[in-house]
C-alpha cells in the first residue's frame, strides 16, 4: 500500500497488522532514521538481545535466501523480531535487482513473522523496491518528504519547543522555519539546542535574537522562497529572507532575476486565465510541466495576479536591474524598493 507523506507517523503509530514490510523512502534521510528508530524502540523487546537484525541491503542480495531466513525466524522471548535493512538505495545494477527480486519474494508468502524495515532513500517513482511495495497488501511504502516552509513545518517546531516548555514568538518562529526544514534530524538536533540555550533565559519564550545566537541555516535558504513571497505580497517575510540573503553575499541582480523569471513565467499563463480558463486547468495543462510542489502557490498566484500588473511587476524588476548595475542608491535600498513595488501589485490594499 502507498501511505500518503502526511500520514506517515500517524501509519507507524498505529500500522496496519496485514503489513510485515515498511519500505521508508524519500529525500529526508533524518526522518527515516528517526521515524525507524523510533519504530524499532516501540516494538522490539528491549529484553530479547537477538530481537533486531540490522544489516545493509547489500548483505541480503549478495547471499540469496539470507533475507527470508531473517524474516521467518522466531523470536527466543516470544515477542516480534524486527530486521533492519539501511541503505537499499546505494546498490547498482544487478544487486538493486537481486535485491528487490528478494523482497517480492518475501511479500509472496503468506505470513511473514518478523517486521521487516527497509531504508531506502530516494527512490525514483518507476523504482521496482517502491512500486511492489506500494501495490502489495502486506507492505508500505512510507514517504519521507522534507518539510517545506509552512504549517506542517511551523506545527514541527511549536510541537518540538512545547515539549522543552517553551513558546515561541511569531517573528522567532518565522526565522526558524526559513533556517529549518531541509532535514528532519538537522531541525530536531537545532531545536534541541535552542531549548539547552533557553534554560538559561529569563523567560520561556524562544526570541528573535534567541534563534541568531543558536541556530544554523540547515535548509540552505533558496532564492525561490525569497521570489514567492513577494508574488505572495507577504512584506515582511519577504524582506526578511532578503536580508538572509544578501548576508550569505547572494548577488543582487541574481535575485532580481529569479523574481523577474517567476513574473516571466506566470504571464503567458494569466493571459490564458483572462481568456477563460481557470486557473487549476491552466496550470495542469502548463509546458513545460509546473513541479508538483508548486501547483499549489502556482495556481494562487493566478488567482490574484492579473496580466497588467504582472507586465508592470516585470518592467519595476527590469529597472532595478539597471539601478543595481550603475552606481546609485545601495543595492539593498533598490531591492526593498522593487519588493516594496511587487508586494503592492500582489495585493492592491497596500498601494
Amino acid at each position: 500500500m502507498n501511505v500518503k507523506g502526511g500520514a506517515v507517523d500517524a501509519f507507524l503509530a498505529r500500522p496496519d497488522p496485514k503489513v510485515a514490510v515498511f519500505l521508508l523512502h524519500g529525500p529526508d534521510q533524518g526522518a527515516i532514521t528517526g521515524r525507524v528508530a523510533a519504530f524499532v524502540a516501540r516494538v522490539a523487546d528491549a529484553g530479547d538481545p537477538f530481537a533486531v537484525t540490522d544489516v545493509d541491503a547489500e548483505a541480503f542480495a549478495l547471499r540469496p535466501g539470507r533475507l527470508i531466513e531473517e524474516a521467518q525466524t522466531a523470536s527466543l522471548l516470544g515477542g516480534r523480531r524486527v530486521v533492519r535493512v539501511r541503505q537499499a538505495d546505494k546498490l547498482d545494477g544487478p544487486l538493486r535487482e537481486q535485491f528487490a527480486e528478494e523482497v517480492r519474494r518475501l511479500l509472496a508468502l503468506p505470513d511473514i513473522l518478523a517486521l521487516v524495515l527497509v531504508e531506502a532513500g530516494d527512490l525514483k517513482a518507476a523504482s521496482a523496491l517502491r512500486r511492489m511495495c506500494e501495490k502489495a497488501d502486506n507492505a508500505a511504502a512510507l514517504p519521507c518528504y522534507r518539510e517545506e516552509q509552512g504549517q506542517g513545518l511551523a506545527d514541527t517546531i511549536r510541537a518540538e519547543l512545547r515539549a522543552s516548555g517553551l513558546g515561541v514568538e511569531p517573528d522567532a518562529l518565522r526565522l526558524l522555519e526559513s533556517s529549518l526544514g531541509g532535514d528532519r534530524g538537522v531541525t530536531k538536533a537545532e531545536l534541541r539546542k535552542l531549548a539547552l540555550y533557553m534554560a538559561g533565559a529569563d523567560t520561556p519564550t524562544v526570541r528573535l535574537e534567541d534563534v541568531r545566537a543558536v541556530v544554523g541555516d540547515s535548509a540552505a535558504l533558496d532564492l525561490d522562497a525569497f521570489a514567492w513571497a513577494a508574488l505572495g505580497g507577504e512584506f515582511g517575510h519577504a524582506r526578511r529572507l532578503l536580508r538572509r540573503l544578501l548576508d550569505e553575499k547572494n548577488s543582487p541582480v541574481a535575485l532580481v532575476r529569479v523574481l523577474n523569471a517567476l513574473l516571466q513565467r506566470l504571464l503567458p499563463l494569466a493571459l490564458k486565465v483572462e481568456a477563460g480558463t481557470s486557473p487549476r486547468a491552466v496550470v495542469e495543462a502548463a509546458r513545460p510541466p509546473v513541479f508538483w510542489k508548486l501547483k499549489g502557490p502556482m495556481t494562487k498566484a493566478l488567482e490574484t495576479w492579473k496580466p497588467p500588473r504582472l507586465v508592470d511587476a516585470v518592467a519595476a524588476s527590469a529597472a532595478a536591474e539597471r539601478d543595481l548595475k550603475r552606481t546609485g542608491p545601495p543595492d539593498a535600498l533598490v531591492l526593498e524598493r522593487l519588493l516594496l513595488d511587487v508586494c503592492g501589485m500582489a495585493d492592491p490594499r497596500r498601494r
